[in-house]
């Protein structure tokens, strides 16, 4: 294997970070013992992000300084470092690290292993961990299985481009306000001036667009699409709403890079990019901070749909036992709270002083408006089915004819359903 496809990060002391606990560590193991023999482990990233220095900085040093019998390694999914292929190399790793909306993509070929014996045979207590994220990797299985343990969760923000709107002599966005009271403010800083083009808010794809309304995109029991319903009626009528404020123009910039979007959706994990955006020659030239999520008035106080990054254990495995170590001390209270401090990765545990610590070492939250990270809910995840991918690409593919004026809803909606359906019928019989 490649060392361009296989990345070995060396153990050294971390300088900027240092590992404070904070009380209850339950299922941590303690001591070392006298015939720990050294063990290497390795990482597949599957879909997530995970940085080089943060793979550094909160995995392979602190595990380093907790068990240093075992070395971690990460393999990226690339290419050559598909799942296909390293399954038939005999050679995949021995942890996966994936985020929940994705699990399914190691899932079908039954790699993650349950993981309720060892957690019972270790003694973790599951009921530290955010609910959400539980039940959300709980419904990849119908056996009663838990395929995988939350590393980090995430929270829904809007972010604002303050100068946009000091320019226009237009007030901020609020905590606590629906997607018709942006799609209003919206029109009024989407304008050019002095030869620069500005948008007024950017809503992403239909699927993640509509995702605090919690629509399902194939019915779990029959598997069929259910798109031609009168949720998706509704959310791609807000969705119109907000391209035709830009005459059909489709193209949005970069909220952090170019200075010229005014609102943006996303998940809190964005503060990585931003602070890396800070970092450049370029650095961040306006200022900024951010909001509770819009609402839809359908589901008052909801943002996009829970979403974790995951650690599973690979059922074809040497070493179980010294996995699940890993996973022990990544979701341990002294590392989660470390995470958190850094301003990037939500904490996994369901505790309030490790979430009112986040962000506190982070150089760019400084002065932000923190407390709207905890007035938005995250959305109920729909079970997810095999055949979500091929309903999703329809979908949006309907939005396209929509917003073209190329097809009404009703239209695009009954024609997306029905290709939909067409495919995964093709993708029953070949299985």
């Amino acid at each position: 294997m490649s060392n361009k496809r296989k990345l070995v990060v060396s153990v050294t002391s971390i300088a900027f970070l240092a590992l404070a606990g904070c009380g209850n560590q339950q299922g941590t193991s303690t001591d070392k013992k006298a015939d720990d023999k050294p063990v290497t482990l390795r990482m597949y990233q599957l879909v997530a992000a995970l940085s080089d220095d943060e793979f550094r900085d909160f995995m392979v040093e602190p595990l380093k300084k907790k068990y240093p019998h075992i070395t971690l390694e990460l393999v990226r999914s690339d290419k050559d470092n598909s799942i296909e292929n390293l399954i038939a190399a005999n050679h995949f790793p021995d942890l996966i690290f994936t985020a929940s909306n994705f699990l399914f993509n190691s899932v079908k070929y039954s790699l993650p292993m349950d993981l309720n014996e060892l957690i019972k045979k270790n003694n973790m207590n599951v009921n530290r961990f955010d609910q959400t994220a539980i039940e959300d990797i709980k419904a990849f299985s119908d056996k009663g299985e838990l395929l995988a343990l939350p590393f980090s969760t995430n929270f829904s923000i809007m972010l604002y481009n303050k100068n946009i709107f000091d320019r226009f002599g237009v007030a901020y966005p609020k905590d606590g306000m629906t997607w018709e009271e942006v799609i209003a403010i919206a029109k009024k800083v989407e304008r050019e001036d002095g030869g620069t083009q500005y948008r007024g808010i950017n809503p992403w794809d239909v699927r993640k667009f509509a995702t605090p309304l919690s629509l399902p995109v194939v019915d779990p029991k029959t598997g069929k699409a259910i798109l031609n319903t009168d949720g998706w009626k509704k959310a791609y009528q807000y969705m119109k709403a907000i391209t035709d404020i830009s005459s059909g123009n489709n193209k949005y910039p970069s909220f952090q890079k170019d200075g010229t979007l005014a609102m943006f959706t996303s998940y809190g994990d964005i503060f990585g990019d931003i602070e890396k955006q800070a970092q450049t020659p370029a650095g961040m030239q306006f200022d900024w901070d951010f909001t509770t999520m819009p609402s839809f008035k359908e589901a008052p106080g909801y943002g996009f749909r829970s979403l974790s990054h995951d650690l599973a254990i690979s059922s074809t495995s040497q070493h179980k036992e010294e996995a699940f170590k890993v996973i022990q001390f990544l979701t341990s209270d002294e590392l989660q709270l470390t995470l958190t401090k850094r301003g990037i990765r939500f904490p996994a545990i369901d505790d309030q002083k490790l979430k009112d610590a986040f962000g506190a070492f982070s150089p760019i939250l400084k002065g932000k408006n923190m407390q709207a990270i905890f007035k938005t809910k995250n959305a109920k995840n729909p079970i997810p089915t095999l055949y979500d991918d091929f309903a999703v690409s329809e979908l949006n593919a309907a939005f396209t004819k929509v917003k073209d004026g190329k097809a009404d809803i009703n239209t695009a909606l009954r024609e997306a359903e029905d290709l939909a359906n067409q495919k995964i019928a093709t993708q029953k019989g070949s299985q």
